[in-house]
């Protein structure tokens, strides 16, 4: 099945933690690129990726290896013969351009661009899958408040 296709359908996603989590991802960031990537068999067992942990620090030292310092969103995804596909949306920042190339030369094949609605679905959908050992699939780095403050309204007696 082609992209178009698997996006066209996660539009039709109706699971309320997969339409929450689509809608959080991307107010969290509006301006991005969708980006998916599947491992070469020869790259696995050379990079080690063979768990979702190793997955994702794989990803995390691509974005680094580009000079990637934006915010991203990342799910994991096994295609049938248990390969495993990142499924990200990352913020369109001027490094995103590389990832392709980088990913391409040292890692498999990819596919990137606009992240559209359908997208968030698509990778909310895997995000709230879980692995063979019940745990969810994703990661993001979202950036956090630096000084939360509390205000104390005292008490009256």
């Amino acid at each position: 099945m082609d992209r178009d296709t698997e996006l066209h359908k996660a539009r039709r996603i109706k699971d309320p933690l997969v339409l929450s989590t689509a809608e959080w991802v991307q107010s969290q960031i509006p301006k991005a690129m969708f980006f998916t990537g599947t491992y070469r068999n020869d790259v696995l067992d050379k990079r080690c990726v063979g768990s979702d942990w190793a997955a994702f620090r794989d990803f995390k030292q691509v974005l680094h290896a580009i000079g990637f310092n934006g915010t991203y969103f990342v799910a994991l995804d096994d295609n049938n013969a248990g390969v495993i596909h990142v499924h990200a949306i990352v913020e369109d920042t001027p490094a995103v351009s590389k990832l392709g190339p980088a990913w391409k030369a040292t890692r498999g094949v990819y596919r990137i661009g606009p992240a559209v609605d359908g997208a968030y679905l698509y990778c909310s959908k895997h995000a709230v899958k879980t692995n063979r050992y019940g745990d969810s699939r994703y990661q993001e780095n979202f950036k956090r408040p630096k000084n939360v403050v509390k205000k104390v309204v005292p008490h009256h007696a």
